[in-house]
């Protein structure tokens, strides 16, 4: 098996350790711990992705050890994230890995566009808007933006045990609508005399009808 010589001045950080091998591990594979060390990058072009089901992003065992490998060696690029129902095999979401040879940044690109899409009749779809702003989010890797990406850095991923569930670092959950109990409870009990008063009101109606009137409210 040929290897491909990192180049020191892009692998030389921390967590890019450079060395003579390079990772001999396929996206593709990467479900499968067994075949994953017998895999390798295509030669051809400097990097690959691979469609995968989200266990892979946070399983242990085998597939935690070589998701480690990849991050250490600087190999795992971007994870994205997508919508389910995608796919006439499956209904579950899946994610795209993208994995290069060796990358500069010391950091992970995370897309979450699993709530960016087009509902269908028996599946879901993306429409080209989707798809143009997870490509425009992947070239230009942002800092972050709201309920959708973020790069973190290989420390913080570090100490969360190189877990790369995507929601745990990109999530879509909305804020929830902050309460003013003061302003709520001043609602309420004047609803609360409204009702004392129209209930004073109707019960003289029915006096006048002979009939019994309604009880007051505790």
């Amino acid at each position: 098996m040929a290897s491909v010589r990192s180049p020191a001045r892009l692998c030389g950080s921390k967590y890019h350790r450079p060395s003579t091998h390079f990772a001999t591990i396929s996206p593709g594979k990467l479900s499968n711990p067994r075949s994953a060390s017998r895999s390798r990058f295509s030669r051809f072009g400097n990097f690959t992705c691979g469609i995968l089901p989200h266990g892979v992003l946070f399983r242990g065992g085998a597939e935690a050890k070589i998701r480690r490998k990849l991050l250490v060696d600087g190999h795992i690029d971007t994870v994205i994230g997508l919508p389910a129902n995608l796919f006439y095999s499956t209904g579950i979401p899946v994610c795209i890995l993208v994995l290069k040879k060796c990358k500069k940044p010391d950091d992970v690109l995370f897309i979450n566009a699993s709530e960016h899409f087009e509902r269908g009749k028996r599946q879901n779809y993306l429409s080209d808007g989707h798809i143009e702003k997870i490509i425009d989010t992947y070239q230009q890797r942002p800092e972050s933006i709201e309920r959708y990406a973020r790069r973190v850095g290989m420390d913080e991923i570090e100490a969360n045990d190189f877990n790369l569930n995507i929601s745990r670092y990109v999530s879509t959950a909305k804020d929830e609508v902050a309460i003013d109990l003061s302003a709520t409870h001043e609602e309420l009990v004047e609803i609360e005399k409204r009702i004392r008063k129209s209930t004073t009101k109707h019960n003289a109606f029915l006096k006048e009808l002979g009939l019994s009137p309604l009880p007051a409210s505790d």
